[in-house]
């Protein structure tokens, strides 16, 4: 019994699944083991919990690539001042837990550096963390779509969490962004059906006649957010394409608190059928 019982507790740890072709998945969920936790300190921790694809094939290559700068940059958001070190990118790329491991160490030393007197003791500090997950959630042999979570928060008014989909198209071999997925002479036909649905979201949830003017995108994860400063129109009625990915449902676009609405109102998802904008893509994902 005892031995089925730690056998159940490896399964669980580290989970291994196949999709649909052939590749490999591999999950872990892991806590900075210096992490602080005390009652004069509160708490300054990373947690991570990832699920990402093993395997030597330029699509597993990518994906880790670009999950390992995920990591990186939310981490680093945390600590953006004058005397905070520069945070470099893993010399573990290819093993994410490692960099994980790297960038928690990284973390600790930084918090112990800023936050101590002489004696190497904490001052009382507000709590700041950063809480990252990462997961596919379609998985087929045209493309895998991850959806990304993030909570960061580094002792102010509130910390700043957000969420995302992002599409990995394994033909291209390229990740998704609007410019290789809208038709050009159709950019702004998109952008109103995605404004109109947003608008509707937010009347229907909110009891809100329009969508926040001063589009904001200081969040880490804006340098993928999938689209080309040159694409976005700026007129009344339309709003940028931002993290643009694909659902075996359809398109979805999402927007990140402050961008299209207030902070309580937490990320928007705008889901647009396949039926319903399939004729303005580039790409058809619509059979997968």
């Amino acid at each position: 019994m005892k031995r089925v019982s730690i056998l159940t507790f490896a399964i669980l740890l580290c989970v291994s699944c196949q999709s649909s072709d052939n590749l490999s998945f591999r999950t872990f969920s892991e806590k900075c083991e210096d992490s602080i936790v005390s009652e004069k300190a509160n708490t300054a921790e990373l947690i991570c919990n990832l699920t990402y694809p093993i395997g030597k094939s330029k699509i597993n290559e990518d994906i880790r690539e670009w999950l390992n700068q995920a990591i990186m940059q939310e981490f680093a958001a945390t600590h953006e001042n004058d005397d905070s070190p520069e945070i470099e990118l893993s010399r573990h790329a290819d093993n994410l837990q490692e960099a994980f491991r790297d960038y928690s160490s990284q973390y600790y030393k930084w918090v112990k550096k800023e936050y101590s007197d002489d004696q190497g003791e904490l001052y009382p500090l507000q709590p700041f963390y950063v809480h990252f997950s990462a997961r596919p959630v379609a998985d087929n042999t045209r493309y895998v779509t991850y959806f990304v979570e993030a909570d960061i928060y580094f002792a102010g008014a509130h910390g700043a969490p957000h969420a995302y989909y992002r599409t990995y198209d394994k033909k291209l071999e390229q990740f998704v962004s609007c410019d290789m997925l809208v038709k050009m002479e159709h950019m702004e036909d998109v952008c109103r059906i995605i404004y109109a649905k947003a608008l509707k979201k937010r009347q229907e949830l909110f009891n809100s006649q329009s969508l926040t003017t001063d589009f904001t995108d200081d969040y880490p994860c804006g340098d993928w957010s999938n689209y080309k400063s040159e694409t976005i129109p700026k007129d009344k009625g339309l709003i940028p394409l931002q993290h643009i990915a694909i659902l075996p449902q359809g398109i979805v676009v999402s927007y990140h608190p402050y961008q299209i609405g207030g902070f309580s109102e937490g990320d928007y998802h705008i889901l647009v059928p396949f039926k319903n904008v399939g004729e303005y893509l580039l790409q058809d994902y619509s059979k997968f």
